[in-house]
């Protein structure tokens, strides 16, 4: 074997661990790496209601697809994403797409303030939707939009319904 071909493997072997690692942190702490197809990607989008110029923060961000498109429609659009290779695939996606207003930052949305987001997007499996509430509650500001796939808050009333996507305001 080459000295290439086993750094190579060495590299993939790396990346696919740090990769397991984050995710199986994920399915703890929120949800795993799911990507959002395009139809309930449009529909958040169009739940939302995004005007250009406000902020757009989505929790766990993945691999950004939601951050660019809503960068795309004229948002300030911030992705929170703690695994690492999700993180600088996101990056490098929004620096290919030359999108300006689409920001990554590798971080625990947990320990993130959200009081700046005009719009919150999430995907969090339905064990961490209370604390999430809880964590909306403290820091959001009224008038704030929560844009939710698949699984809804267990004590609040959504404002809008399509499908699994579910609306609320603050």
């Amino acid at each position: 074997m080459s000295i290439l071909y086993l750094g190579i493997l060495s590299l993939a072997l790396v990346l696919s661990l740090t990769y397991m690692v984050y995710l199986l942190y994920a399915i703890v702490s929120a949800a795993p790496f799911v990507p959002t197809s395009a139809q309930p990607m449009r529909t958040m989008l169009r739940l939302a209601q995004i005007h250009p110029g406000e902020r757009v923060v989505d929790v766990g961000s993945g691999d950004g697809r939601l951050v660019l498109a809503a960068a795309d429609i004229g948002a300030e659009a911030l992705g929170i994403e703690i695994n690492p290779i999700l993180y600088v695939w996101s990056v490098i996606r929004a620096k290919v797409k030359r999108q300006s207003r689409a920001a990554f930052c590798r971080a625990n949305f947990w320990h993130t303030d959200l009081a700046r987001a005009d719009v919150l997007m999430v995907y969090c499996l339905p064990g961490k939707m209370e604390r999430l509430e809880k964590k909306i509650k403290k820091e959001m500001q009224p008038g704030a939009r929560i844009v939710v796939h698949a699984f809804p808050f267990p004590s609040w009333q959504y404002t809008q319904k399509d499908g699994k996507v579910y609306l609320y305001k603050i």
